[in-house]
C-alpha cells in the first residue's frame, strides 16, 4: 500500500491509502509520496474533534490531549511513533498561540514533513451553544471559553505552514472551508 494524496492549488483535496498497481477512479495529476501533519486551532467546542471524525479519520492518527488525559509524554511518545514510521497525523488541539504551534511545526518540519493549519472559525456564541449540547463529555467550564477567545492569534502561513485553511460549520452541520493568506 502507498500513501496518495491530490494536490488542488495549494491545498490538500484527499488523502488516503492505495495498492500498488491500482488506479484510482478520480482525474490525479500526479501521485506522490507526501507526509503531512495537520494542526488544528481553535476555541474548545469549535468542533475539532468532529471534523477531524469526518474528515481525516480513515487516513491520520489523531494527537489529542483529552484522548490522552493531557499527559504530555504520552503525547511525544506519540508524535514519535508518527515521525518515525512517516505516518500522517492531525494535532487536534486548542493550540491557539503562535508559541504552541510552533513546537508542532518544528517537529514536523525537522522531519520533512509537509504542514497544514485548519483554523476553525468559530464565534464565542457557536462554541457555547455546542458547549452546552455535549453529551459525549463533560462541557468546559465558560470561563475558559472566554479565557481562550482572548488568548487566540489566528494561524498564518509565515509560521511555516504550507496552507491555513479556516473551516465553519453552519446550524445544519455542513462544512465550509476557505483558505486564508
Amino acid at each position: 500500500m502507498i500513501l496518495y494524496q491530490i494536490l488542488g492549488v495549494g491545498s490538500i483535496v484527499t488523502t488516503g491509502f492505495v495498492r500498488r498497481g491500482t488506479r484510482a477512479a478520480v482525474n490525479v495529476k500526479s501521485w506522490v509520496y507526501v507526509m503531512n501533519a495537520i494542526i488544528f486551532t481553535g476555541l474548545q467546542a469549535s468542533g475539532k474533534s468532529k471534523y477531524y471524525r469526518h474528515r481525516y479519520f480513515n487516513s491520520h492518527v489523531r494527537v489529542n490531549l483529552d484522548m490522552l488525559k493531557g499527559s504530555r509524554s504520552k503525547e511525544r511518545k506519540l508524535i514519535e511513533g508518527c515521525l518515525s514510521g512517516k505516518i500522517p497525523c492531525v494535532i487536534d488541539n486548542t493550540n491557539l498561540t503562535i508559541a504552541h504551534r510552533r513546537i508542532y511545526i518544528e517537529q514536523f518540519a525537522n522531519a520533512g514533513y509537509e504542514i497544514y493549519s485548519c483554523f476553525f472559525d468559530s464565534s464565542i456564541d457557536e462554541c457555547l451553544s455546542r458547549n452546552k449540547d455535549r453529551t459525549d463529555k463533560a462541557p468546559i467550564p465558560v470561563v475558559a471559553l472566554y479565557a481562550g477567545i482572548r488568548k487566540l492569534q489566528v494561524p498564518s502561513q509565515s509560521e511555516g505552514f504550507e496552507s491555513v485553511s479556516a473551516v465553519t460549520i453552519s446550524n445544519d452541520g455542513e462544512y465550509a472551508i476557505r483558505y486564508l493568506d
